[in-house]
């Protein structure tokens, strides 16, 4: 399903369609620096600095995000120790800010008081996210953004944008963009992604390195799929992340904008597992990819089409993280194609065993029953979502239960865990193997949160899990 109901658009496209608003900021929020010789002395950065060994490449780094679950990202392009192109954005919850996502967060945020607060501050979040954007010229020809100054009236933007940059630097999450390529699939069909190579790998090449996938939910965006942390732990943590876009969303084939997630026979789209299979080979035979240790991830649809792609194939895969969503909840079906596929690799492995990590929020509007929405008496999973689970229990070899309303995940669970972050109260647990081993699934529901990445922790709280499993060269699953 949709998340704050935008289409995709290259950030060029994105600038394009506020030309106006962006001249206007970069000559009155910046004081005309744009003009500024972007070679003279005083664009230097201070003392500290390591930006002369930054290598000539693209670059992306962010901000932590505030309790208001806004942060900023940066895209820089260097050559010559310059700055040749640049993107900075305003995001809510990991996902870049605009008027479309604004009116998706008030149509569907519940809790009084969140609602209150958010809707006093999206003007301010507005006026940002315009003066962030200005920025996108302004930094063309520096050597950072130290010497540019803070907007009239705010400094939080220009404060962001200093922070955006120093994690750049520390980062230095190379971002490799790769845009109608062809890669034998689905009849040489284009496809675009996004590789985010860690500094781990540019260091030692040759040292292998796990592998994570990231989807986009349903009409979303790449830059929404990397909005879940993903590329940017994967820096701290040593894997390379791959953020694709669907067959089908901005080519030739369609403008869909989705996963075909379990396609009905005699479907036109393209098959995206064809694609995402192949962009797996493609990445084993470009980056020092660990085979033992690649997983998926994804968002609404997202989490569907990595939920299908690893139920068909679970011993290629040591683990997934599915965020509001998965097969039979969003942009997925338990179609008959679906059954028979699913039935033939059980028949083949009865239980493969399959490391997941499943989390919602406890508002999602598509994935809960909620009884703030007048939903039931209890806070619980929805039809479609407690099938998925059932599944899952099934790939781990777990016993099928009837689902007990009173507990969110239909059963108790085991090592549970109540956090807090950025305001917002998180639940965990675990249900445990069959026999000796690991817990193979783990839960999160987060208190107040509806249809989106359900927590800027989320991607820690998904990786602490799943890194600890990988596959043999015979499939088995181990766990270090």
């Amino acid at each position: 399903m949709k998340l704050h109901r935008t289409t995709q658009q290259s950030p060029s496209r994105r600038r394009r369609s506020r030309t106006a608003v962006a001249a206007v900021a970069v000559a009155g929020l910046l004081g005309g620096f744009a003009a500024t010789d972007p070679a003279s002395a005083q664009d230097r950065p201070g003392p500290g600095s390591d930006w002369r060994s930054l290598p000539d490449g693209t670059y992306v780094g962010h901000t932590t995000p505030g309790d208001d679950l806004i942060s900023y990202r940066l895209q820089v392009t260097v050559a010559h120790h310059r700055i040749t192109a640049a993107d900075f954005w305003e995001l809510w919850d990991g996902f870049d800010y605009s008027a479309a996502s604004d009116t998706y967060i008030q149509q569907w945020i519940i809790d009084p008081a969140r609602r209150a607060a958010y809707l006093a501050a999206a003007p301010t979040y507005l006026a940002r996210m315009d003066a962030a954007t200005a920025y996108d010229t302004a930094l063309v020809g520096h050597t950072g953004p130290d010497r540019l100054p803070p907007p009239a009236g705010d400094p939080s933007v220009h404060r962001a944008l200093l922070e955006a940059w120093k994690n750049v630097l520390q980062l230095r999450l190379r971002l490799n963009q790769h845009v109608n390529q062809t890669l034998g699939d689905n009849g040489d069909a284009p496809h675009t992604w996004n590789e985010y190579i860690p500094p781990a790998v540019t260091k030692n090449p040759r040292k292998p390195v796990p592998l994570v996938l990231s989807l986009h939910g349903s009409g979303n965006s790449i830059v929404k799929a990397e909005g879940l942390g993903f590329p940017f732990l994967g820096a701290q943590q040593d894997f390379v992340t791959l953020v694709p876009d669907d067959s089908n969303n901005g080519n030739t084939y369609g403008n869909d904008g989705s996963w075909n997630v379990a396609p009905a026979p005699g479907g036109t789209q393209l098959s995206d597992v064809d694609f995402l299979l192949a962009l797996i080979k493609h990445e084993e035979a470009t980056q020092p990819i660990d085979p033992h240790r690649i997983y998926l991830t994804g968002i609404s649809n997202g989490a569907a089409m990595s939920s299908y792609l690893a139920m068909l194939h679970p011993t290629m895969f040591a683990g997934v993280a599915a965020f509001a969503g998965g097969v039979g909840s969003t942009g997925g079906s338990f179609n008959a194609t679906f059954l028979s596929q699913i039935q033939a690799v059980l028949a083949n492995n009865p239980a493969p065993g399959l490391p997941v990590v499943l989390g919602s929020g406890d508002e999602d509007q598509i994935n809960w029953r909620s009884p703030v929405r007048g939903q039931g008496p209890d806070s619980t999973a929805a039809p479609g979502y407690q099938t998925q689970v059932a599944w899952w229990k099934t790939y781990n070899g777990l016993a099928s239960n009837t689902w007990d309303p009173r507990y969110p995940w239909g059963q108790p669970l085991q090592h549970n865990r109540t956090l807090t972050k950025y305001t917002f109260t998180i639940h965990t647990g675990q249900l445990p193997a069959a026999g000796r081993g690991p817990a193979p699934m783990s839960f999160y529901l987060v208190n107040q949160m509806f249809h989106d990445d359900p927590n800027p922790y989320a991607d820690i709280l998904s990786w602490d899990f799943l890194k600890h499993f990988s596959r043999s060269s015979t499939g088995t699953l181990k766990w270090q």
